[in-house]
């Protein structure tokens, strides 16, 4: 089998772009089937040899596992603090933009005040006024915290297709 590295690499990256187009319970039927084929492949004397299905069928099971451990470890966790007014100890750790007539900051947060919410997560913060405090200097305050936008793929597809519709 030639190019080995090219069929890990393009099945893992084409799982995970179809996974990101379609909702949790995809993924999870794409691991079964991912495994299910990986284990029908190993028991044919042909595929076995061949190395290029149980290869491909592997990592396609490998980046549905990542792809569902994000979601459930990193993901939901963000999306519970969306719409929660928090005190919060952060630091700024890059350039203030000023647009609109308000300050972005890019910060990372010490510590939340709230109960089983992640930890030391890097926010975009934005501010009516300007913060007077130096880089990496420990600031306490109450941030209300919101997703930036609505994961849902649908629903990004319909806006997406509302701007096409309006040009």
């Amino acid at each position: 089998m030639k190019r080995v590295f090219a069929h890990i690499g393009f099945s893992f990256a084409i799982t995970l772009l179809v996974l990101n187009f379609l909702e949790i319970e995809a993924a999870f039927a794409i691991l079964t089937i991912a495994g299910a084929v990986f284990l029908l492949s190993i028991l044919f004397k042909r595929t076995r040899e061949s190395v290029s299905l149980p290869l491909c069928a592997v990592c396609a099971f490998v980046a549905a596992a990542i792809f569902i451990s994000n979601y459930y470890f990193v993901f939901l966790p963000q999306t519970r603090l969306d719409n929660k007014i928090v005190n919060a100890e952060f630091y700024i750790v890059d350039l203030a933009e000023e647009k609109y007539d308000k300050y972005y900051y890019t910060v990372q947060t010490s510590s939340i005040e709230n109960d089983n919410c992640p930890q030391n997560i890097r926010i975009s913060l934005k501010s009516d006024e300007k913060i007077n405090a130096e880089y990496y200097q420990k600031i306490n305050g109450k941030l209300r915290l919101r997703l930036k936008m609505d994961f849902h793929p649908t629903e990004v597809l319909e806006t997406a297709s509302f701007f096409r519709e309006r040009l």
